[in-house]
């Protein structure tokens, strides 16, 4: 008996007797900033990856404490979050307070190149205080 002679297979579907209606795809390797130095795995480049939509970022949890003094406003934060809220809603013009030397809150007041009566620092100095581990030292 002799042993059925093998087929070659190619690319082109047209030479391997398969016909189709759909003209031929020819796969073309990524370029540019897709190129890879790495060998990709045989499907990577005949499948076309489709991008997750970017998931909508939560609504900050932590949002500082607003208070009012006349036509100021101050911006008070109790923790860390809360720090981070008031530092990027202050601007450069905007004064800002925080105990010297030991953890605690940031206060801002909103001065817009305003200048700021005293009574208002004082304010804003007392809630510093009031949000920092030496209130709670005594």
């Amino acid at each position: 008996m002799s042993k059925p002679a093998k087929q070659k297979i190619t690319a082109d579907p047209s030479a391997n007797g398969i016909r189709s209606n759909r003209p031929a795809m020819a796969i073309q390797p990524p370029t540019g900033a897709q190129a890879s130095t790495k060998p990709s795995p045989r499907w990577h480049n005949q499948v076309q990856r489709v991008k997750e939509k970017a998931k909508p970022k939560k609504a900050l949890m932590h949002r500082c404490l607003r208070m009012h003094h006349g036509e100021f406003a101050i911006l008070v934060g109790r923790n860390a979050p809360e720090n981070a809220d008031v530092l990027r809603q202050a601007g450069k013009e905007d004064l800002w307070f925080h105990a010297k030397g030991i953890p605690g809150g940031h206060v801002a007041i909103r001065a817009e190149g305003n200048p700021v009566p005293e009574a208002v620092m004082l304010e804003a100095a007392r809630l510093a205080a009031h949000y920092s581990k030496g209130a709670q030292l005594g």
